[in-house]
C-alpha cells in the first residue's frame, strides 16, 4: 500500500472547499505576520495589540466556521460532538494537572537560577497588582471566552480537516505539527519570545486533541493551563 500523503477523493466538492480553506488560512496568516511589525510602531502600548489580534482571530473564526459547517464532513471529525465528552474531559484534566505540575517545577527552577525570576515567589499575582482586581478579572473572562475560538480554528478546523482528508502514517504527525506551528505564529502579536514559548503547550494541546477528538476537552485544558501560567506563575 502506498503510504504517501494523498487526499481522499470520495468527496470532490468538499476537497475543493478544504483546499480553498487551507490556502485562505495560511494566506491570511502570512498577511498578518507581514503587516503586524509595521502596526506595532503605531501602538501606544503592548495592550493595544489586542485591537489587532481579536479582529484577526474573529475573522479566522468566521472563515473556519463557514468551512466546518458547509464542508459536509461529520461534526465529530472536528471535535464538535458531545458524545463521549466525559472520558475526554477526564483525560484532559489529568493531562493538564501533569502539565501544570511541570510548569510549576520549571518556575521554581527559574527562581533559584540567574534569571529575571531569581528570588521571586513561585506563585505571583502581578496582574492583580499592576492592573487591579476588576481589570484583571476582565482579562481572565476575555481569555476564557477567547480560548475556544483559538482551539476551534487551530485544532477543530485545521487539524480536524487534515486528519479527515489525508491518509498515510505521517498524517497525524503532519496535522499536529501544522496546527502547532499555526498556533505559535498566531501569537506573534505578543512578541517573538511568547511565540516561541507557546510551541510546547501548543504541541501538548494538539496531542490532546488527537487523543480525544474533543474541542471541549482541549479548550478546558487550554483555559486551565493558560490562566495558571499567565495570572499565577507569571511566566510570559
Amino acid at each position: 500500500m502506498n503510504q504517501k500523503l494523498v487526499a481522499v477523493a470520495t468527496y470532490p466538492d468538499s476537497v475543493i472547499k478544504f483546499r480553498f480553506f487551507i490556502m485562505t488560512l495560511f494566506a491570511l496568516l502570512g498577511l498578518y505576520a507581514f503587516i503586524y511589525p509595521f502596526m506595532v510602531n503605531f501602538m501606544a502600548s503592548s495592550e493595544d495589540s489586542i485591537y489587532v489580534s481579536i479582529p484577526f482571530f474573529m475573522t479566522y473564526g468566521i472563515l473556519s466556521a463557514i468551512f466546518v459547517f458547509r464542508s459536509g464532513i461529520p461534526l465529530n471529525a472536528f471535535g464538535l460532538k458531545l458524545d463521549k465528552a466525559s472520558p475526554a474531559i477526564t483525560k484532559s484534566l489529568l493531562w493538564s494537572i501533569g502539565f501544570i505540575a511541570m510548569l510549576t517545577l520549571v518556575k521554581w527552577m527559574l527562581t533559584i537560577a540567574p534569571t529575571k525570576w531569581f528570588g521571586r515567589p513561585v506563585i505571583q499575582f502581578t496582574f492583580f497588582e499592576q492592573f487591579g482586581t476588576l481589570k484583571t478579572l476582565s482579562f481572565i473572562l476575555l481569555y476564557i471566552l477567547f480560548v475556544p475560538v483559538q482551539e476551534f480554528i487551530v485544532r477543530s478546523a485545521l487539524m480536524g480537516s487534515l486528519l479527515y482528508y489525508l491518509r498515510g502514517r505521517l498524517v497525524p504527525m503532519l496535522a499536529i505539527l501544522m496546527s502547532t506551528l499555526l498556533y505559535s505564529i498566531a501569537h506573534l502579536y505578543m512578541g517573538w519570545f511568547v511565540s516561541f514559548s507557546v510551541l510546547i503547550p501548543g504541541l501538548f494541546w494538539s496531542l490532546l486533541f488527537y487523543k480525544t477528538r474533543s474541542l471541549l476537552a482541549v479548550s478546558i485544558s487550554h483555559a486551565c493551563i493558560g490562566l495558571y501560567t499567565l495570572f499565577f506563575l507569571n511566566l510570559l
